[in-house]
């Protein structure tokens, strides 16, 4: 019964995400229609996520070299790791050695935006995490 419970709520909340993700089509600033859309698969993911687990959004991904990502539409980061720069409520730098995820919310799939996703993905790629006290810059 519990696991029925539990696959009914989760289904409701995709459905509801569903939603607020087509009515944010009605906004007509790319911007905030982008940013809407962040928010809502934010509250679509945390519920679901371990306690020690949170979500950003619209933050960079940082480096101890002082190397960053692309702007990141939502973090996923280990709270209990290394904790994110904070500037007026709002997450702004990620250490890369607390992040678990980091996810690219897109409206449509296009060649263009498939090959920014990657593009920034890349970008991860070249960050590093300080494994050793010689990694220090």
């Amino acid at each position: 019964m519990a696991n029925a419970m539990y696959r009914a709520s989760v289904i409701n909340n995709v459905r509801d995400a569903k939603q607020r993700f087509e009515e944010a089509a009605e906004v007509d600033h790319p911007g905030l229609r982008g940013a809407l859309r962040e928010q809502v698969v934010r509250r679509l993911l945390e519920p679901l996520l371990p306690k020690n687990l949170a979500c950003a959004t619209n933050c960079k991904i940082v480096d101890a070299r002082g190397r960053q990502s692309a702007e990141t539409d939502i973090v996923v980061y280990d709270q209990s790791c290394l904790a994110p720069l904070m500037l007026a409520s709002v997450v702004t730098a990620v250490p890369i050695e607390s992040v678990a995820y980091a996810i690219e919310v897109k409206s449509k799939l296009t060649a263009a935006e498939l090959g920014d996703a990657i593009e920034k993905s890349g970008r991860l790629n070249e960050l590093r995490f300080v494994v050793r006290r010689q990694d220090l810059p």
